[in-house]
Parts: C-alpha cells; structure tokens; sequence
C-alpha cells in the first residue's frame, strides 16, 4: 500500500464535508468513507461521554470503508420483525492472540448511523461481546448474547484510503491491509428504557457474508474501542 497517498487533515471546510455527505449516496467505498467521516467530525464537535462513544462507533464503520470494504444487506430480526440493515467486519492480527478480541463486525440500521451493533469475535471465531448504539450517543452492552465468525482471507492489497479527517485511522494506515470475506451470525438480546425503540431489544442474523478487510497491526491501537 502506498501509505503516503493518506493525508490525515485536521479539520475540514463545512463546504468540503456537505459534499462528501453527498457523494455518499452511490455505491463507492470511497463516498461512504467520505460519509462516515463527515458523521465524525460533527460527533467530535461534542465533548460529552455520548458524543465520545459515537466517535468510536463512527470511527469503525469508517476504518471499513476507508480501505474499500461494500456494506452487506443483512437481513435482522428485532422484537418487532426483520429489518434490513447494512454491514461488515474487518480482523485485527488473524494469526496473532488466539483468546483476544480480533473480529470488528458492524452492522447499522440507517444511513446516518443512529442506530449501529458491534460485536466482537475471538481468533477461533466465538462471539466475545455485543454492544448497541442508539439515539446517536446511547451505548447499551449485551449480557445474553451468542455467535460465530469466520474469516476467508485473501491475498489482496487493500486500496489506498481518500482523504479524510479522522485520526483513528492512523493505526491502520501503519497496518498491513488485505480484504477479506467474512460469514458470521449473532444473536443478542438488550435491556433498553422506555426513551428506545422496543424493538431493539433483541438482535439476531443467520449466517451472512460480510465484506471486509484483515489488519496485520502495525504501530498504535487497532480494535475496537467500542467493544471489549
């Protein structure tokens, strides 16, 4: 990958960040990368704790589609019926700790991301833990939740990153990218309030294929801040 393609600028112009938004409603990785970084520049105008944990939430779906990962329909059951949501997964050092958290897999429920799950998956594809944003600052942990993951890896290079704001992505840039399929499933059930959408109180998807990408770490913290 030829890393200094990535320029990570430290702020952008309001015109510069409506026109990526725009641009997010084709099919390109590279608009929705756009997309997801304009959601984390408005999120990081914020300081509150809600704000912090939509930035790390944004920052995931970013980091997939910054190194060219396409969203999967996935087909999700809720309370109240199956939705259609959209999502995929990337690893973090496949061959590295057996018994860490190394699958990120993200799925959201709307184009803006109000609403997004993120699980994380061990090296020997066991569900780890499932986490739920809501109302855009909201996170809601999983105490009952079950799945698996597994990983076809590929030998190809991951595309250079566009141009975007969001210095999580710096790790990455430092990291050895290859794109990779995933086919996973989960279940999970949520202890929401009164002020959540009922349906959301239980999750779950039958065994989908994911896009994504596979990260040989390189320098900093890659994984997800969002699940542990």
């Amino acid at each position: 990958m030829n890393r200094a393609k990535l320029i990570i600028v430290g702020s952008l112009t309001i015109g510069s960040m409506l026109i990526a938004c725009s641009d997010s409603t084709g099919p390109s990785a590279v608009g929705l990368a756009q997309h997801f970084d304009t959601l984390y520049s408005a999120a990081a105008t914020h300081e509150s704790i809600g704000y912090s944990i939509r930035v790390q939430v944004i920052t995931d779906l970013e980091i997939l589609a910054a190194f060219g990962a396409t969203p999967r329909d996935v087909s999700v059951s809720t309370s109240n019926g199956v939705e259609h949501w959209k999502g995929f997964e990337f690893a973090i050092d496949p061959n590295g700790d057996p018994f860490g958290s190394n699958n990120v897999l993200a799925l959201y429920r709307d184009s803006n991301a109000h609403t997004v799950l993120v699980t994380s998956f061990a090296q020997n594809g066991a569900i780890t833990s499932a986490a739920l944003l809501v109302n855009d600052t909201l996170r809601v942990i999983s105490s009952v939740f079950s799945g698996n993951s597994a990983l076809s890896p590929t030998n190809d290079a991951c595309p250079d990153p566009p141009q975007l704001a969001n210095p999580g992505l710096v790790p990455y840039v430092l990291s050895k990218c290859t794109s990779a399929e995933f086919t996973a499933s989960a279940s999970a059930e949520f202890a929401i309030g009164s002020d959540v959408d009922a349906a959301l109180s239980h999750l779950a998807f039958g065994s989908t294929g994911l896009d994504g990408e596979a990260f040989v770490s390189g320098f900093g913290f890659t994984g997800s801040h969002v699940v542990h």
